[in-house]
């Protein structure tokens, strides 16, 4: 077999674009914003369960999580 070396790839160092324009980047933001509170939202419920915060902060942390996903959603639509 054939031992691969890194260094004599450059352009495996190269910066890979998403976008080619500034509304292809803020779409591509927009998706990172939602995924991020979708994720949150994940951790916060699995936190719960595990009994590491109260209920009153569950609910507290979930209202304003929702309140986000639906501003961020309406960004992507």
């Amino acid at each position: 077999t054939m031992a691969i070396n890194d260094s004599s790839r450059p352009e495996l160092y190269e910066e890979v674009k998403l976008f080619r324009n500034a509304r292809e980047r803020e779409k591509y933001d927009n998706l990172a914003d939602l995924f991020a509170v979708i994720n949150t939202l994940q951790h916060v419920e699995k936190a719960y369960i595990r009994d590491c915060v109260t209920a009153k902060e569950y609910t507290a942390a979930c209202s304003k999580l929702l309140v986000q996903y639906k501003a961020a959603f309406k960004q992507v639509q």
